[in-house]
């Protein structure tokens, strides 16, 4: 195997030569669910022109009769920002931005996909050792080796986000960011023995790396970082098909092998599970399963856990939009209530809701979410089944150390001929189970709860807008006390304004105004920020 840990980005050739779309998992899940990635559109400041609209979309795109579509653009903005944070404290700068965009689909009798790569190149003209590169990547795709049989899939994905979390979550320089991707790809089985059964059998190798742009971290969340691990997946599952009627069961194996330094030196994820359902009605089935796992971590990971998981729940169709699953059940060495929810009671009215415990590092746990998404509109990551949006960043940032996390989210949007409410509740709680004596351990048990209300607006043909207000607190080792009782509280509005200037050209401007109480983690208490900007397509 190369040595790839100096080269993080060694990959997206390999991914830009398969670009994705609906392609089948690269990272097969394993039998025992584990953690998923939260429902809700990235909120963040920079993202939220158009973004509930483009996640939300009731309307299908308009299918090209072209195989191949290619939309290059480039973004030049023009920030003030009033606490851009460096190694001495924090002070204000005007910050250049220019972010060329590269997109593409293919749509053909081999090879489907979709590409969106977007790096940012920022200059900060009081602080300039904050400038530079980040690498933005959200990229899929499935190639046709031999037709109903043999399949490649490749996925990558790549972003930079803030080490100290927040809700403002925009980068306030190099001092708070880590750059953090994932490359993977592998041949897939795919044999249908007609109504009966269904053989998938594959392989899958990634590149995992999590890197903090500072040479050294500055505070104890930051301590540890950075990261890297090369692993090997196969799996193989037997699945009934329709001859077997109200009955459904899979036979399901999968098993990881990690190759990295400290946690992942030597660690791997053995799973074995038989899962199955019994159709009661049209619209209720009743499921369990029944497995054994094995996890190992390296040095300064959690005890090895190995033993039986099973799980017993209900699944629920009230319509073909919608599906509910609440299940009950002990995997990854813990038992739980899990709950993953899509449900339209209404046309313009949507309800998703998950609620799911696993263990694993940051990096794993970015693995997994990215074997549970797929490329949606614009390259926001979407859930494969709902088509929902996914928000794969946390108002705890991100940390070293392996976790129980246990994490619940709550969507509500409600769609209009010209607006989008959206109300987005998520809670996150992470139970540090490695050594936090060990450079790579973690900081301890820390909790976060954010909720955000949002409001997208089209004022004309011309012109739209996005409003959007947060409320977030954390708690986090170390933590002064504050108004919570040791951690912080932080509110933040934002507004973003665009204006079309033809087909090919737009506008935008957007304000921010962020305050925290309590800990605030390096970041000053109070930010504000200002942004205006030009959008050209070619």
């Amino acid at each position: 195997m190369p040595d790839l840990s100096s080269r993080p980005f060694a990959l997206p050739l390999l991914c830009a030569a398969a670009l994705a779309g609906g392609a089948a998992p690269v990272v097969a899940q394993t039998a025992s669910q584990g953690l998923l990635p939260a429902y809700g559109a990235d909120v963040r400041v920079g993202d939220l022109r158009q973004q509930f609209a483009r996640t939300f979309d009731t309307n299908p795109p308009v299918v090209s009769d072209r195989a191949w579509t290619f939309s290059p653009a480039i973004d030049v903005t023009e920030t003030y920002d009033s606490s851009v944070r460096t190694r001495t404290g924090t002070g204000h700068d005007l910050i250049t931005r220019v972010t060329p965009v590269i997109a593409a689909t293919a749509l053909t009798s081999r090879l489907q996909g979709t590409f969106n790569y977007s790096p940012q190149i920022s200059l900060y003209a009081a602080n300039s050792t904050n400038s530079g590169i980040a690498h933005n990547l959200n990229t899929q795709g499935t190639a046709t080796l031999v037709e109903d049989l043999l399949f490649a899939d490749l996925r990558g994905y790549a972003t930079t986000q803030p080490v100290l979390g927040g809700l403002a979550s925009q980068s306030s320089g190099r001092v708070n960011e880590v750059q953090s991707a994932n490359f993977s790809g592998g041949p897939r089985l795919n044999k249908r023995f007609g109504d009966t059964a269904t053989l998938q059998a594959g392989y899958s190798l990634a590149r995992n790396v999590m890197s903090s742009l500072a040479p050294r971290g500055t505070t104890p969340v930051a301590a540890g970082l950075n990261s890297n691990y090369t692993s090997s997946t196969e799996n193989a599952s037997l699945s009934s098909g329709s001859d077997f009627g109200r009955i459904n069961a899979s036979l399901a194996a999968v098993a990881t092998q990690y190759e990295g330094a400290g946690l992942y030196k030597g660690a791997f994820n053995n799973n074995l599970n038989l899962s199955g359902g019994y159709a009661v009605t049209r619209t209720i089935t009743m499921t369990g399963s029944i497995g054994h796992e094995d996890i190992v971590y390296g040095p300064g990971g959690p005890k090895e856990i190995n033993g039986a998981t099973w799980s017993g729940g209900i699944r629920l169709t009230p319509n073909a939009e919608s599906t509910i699953n609440a299940s009950y059940g002990h995997q990854q060495g813990g038992t739980s209530f899990a709950f993953d929810g899509s449900y339209l009671p209404l046309a313009r009215l949507r309800l998703l809701a998950r609620y799911s415990q696993g263990i694993g590092t940051g990096l794993q746990n970015l693995q997994g979410a990215l074997a549970n998404a797929s490329v949606g509109p614009a390259g926001v990551a979407v859930d494969r089944t709902t088509n929902a949006p996914l928000n794969l960043n946390s108002l705890l940032g991100q940390q070293a150390g392996v976790y129980r996390t246990t994490s619940g989210s709550i969507t509500v949007a409600f769609e209009l001929d010209r607006d989008t409410l959206t109300a987005s509740f998520e809670s996150t709680d992470r139970q540090l189970i490695s050594n936090p004596s060990t450079t790579s351990g973690g900081i301890g048990t820390n909790t976060g709860f954010t909720n955000t209300l949002a409001w997208q607006h089209a004022w004309s043909e011309l012109l739209s807008s996005t409003t959007s207000a947060q409320y977030g607190t954390r708690s986090v080792p170390g933590g002064t006390t504050g108004s919570n009782g040791g951690g912080s509280e932080t509110e933040a509005v934002n507004a973003a304004f665009t204006y079309t200037l033809s087909e090919t050209m737009s506008t935008n401007a957007l304000i921010s105004h962020t305050q925290t109480k309590g800990k605030s983690f390096g970041t000053a208490p109070v930010r504000d920020m200002a942004l205006v900007g030009m959008h050209k397509a070619f």
